[in-house]
């Protein structure tokens, strides 16, 4: 798989997101190793998680789970990204950006991932209640003490990027991106700028896949003549637009897996560049 930047850990372009495997009516915690090993198989080797990421009776779930197939997996190319400040509690889902939760949150990953550094640390989301500079502080002070290698920040904008950057030494930055979200195009360029990679979530926009053909009908039609998924497709033309894109693909489903896999050497002609761009611009129209 084509090879993309962390900082200074060079991982595969489609990385796999964890948060479909803990949240999932039918998980299967043996099912989800073996689906994550299927998925460092291929080449994915960031592995993204959350301490959020969990169920509503155990804490910590999807972080135990990584843990596990790591282990499992005996390689030393794997990073794990992980994020705190944000938690679950039975059908709450506080954010809790104040230095002291997200010093505890750093803690309960460590030891859930079984680890003694973390490889990469995200504050997930901003807390409205706190100043953004002192939790993005606080991710700086852990890297200065050795519990994180690298941090990152999560669903932000341009103005919180630049007070990130002042108050640590910024990785990676994770925000929603698909063809249904593009606002974020200036973001990654601001990004590749600062040497900071974009990891996008949700890249096949999150809950749509029932409607998704009829929404990106020129890109369907050129995914059929190519003969392969709409959403390898998709994929690929996220990649395209800048190499300090990274997408994370989330799935319970071996085929899924290896499909969104696929995308990272899956080379898009100018013809359905152009297909999925105008079926973006429609998209737009539409929302405006």
């Amino acid at each position: 798989m084509q090879q993309r930047q962390i900082g200074d850990a060079s991982v595969g372009a489609i990385g796999l997101g964890g948060a479909s495997l803990s949240f999932a009516d039918d998980r299967d915690d043996e099912r989800s190793v073996e689906t994550i090993l299927a998925a460092i198989d291929t080449g994915m080797t960031y592995l993204d998680t959350a301490a959020v990421y969990t169920t509503a009776d155990e804490l910590g779930h999807n972080e135990r789970l990584i843990a596990r197939a790591v282990a499992r997996a005996g390689r030393d190319d794997l990073l794990v990204g992980t994020k705190g400040g944000h938690y679950r509690i039975g059908a709450d889902w506080p954010i809790d950006g104040r230095p002291e939760s997200i010093r505890r949150d750093c803690e309960g990953s460590l030891a859930a991932l079984g680890v003694d550094v973390l490889d990469l640390y995200y504050l997930h989301w901003p807390d409205p209640e706190v100043p953004f500079a002192d939790s993005v502080g606080t991710l700086e002070e852990l890297r200065r003490e050795g519990k994180v290698r690298r941090t990152g920040v999560s669903n932000v904008n341009a103005e919180q990027l630049a007070v990130a950057l002042g108050a640590s030494a910024i990785s990676a930055v994770q925000n929603t991106f698909s063809p249904f979200q593009t606002r974020d195009r200036d973001l990654i360029a601001e990004c590749a700028r600062h040497g900071v990679a974009y990891t996008s979530y949700s890249p096949l926009g999150g809950g749509r896949q029932t409607h998704r053909r009829a929404d990106l009908p020129l890109a369907a039609a050129r995914a059929d003549e190519l003969g392969v998924s709409l959403e390898r497709v998709i994929l690929a033309w996220e990649l395209a637009l800048s190499p300090n894109l990274i997408v994370i693909s989330g799935s319970t489903r071996l085929a899924t897996v290896r499909d969104s896999a696929a995308a990272a050497d899956l080379a898009l002609d100018r013809e359905t560049v152009a297909a999925v761009e105008s079926d973006v611009a429609s998209l737009q129209e539409r929302a405006a």
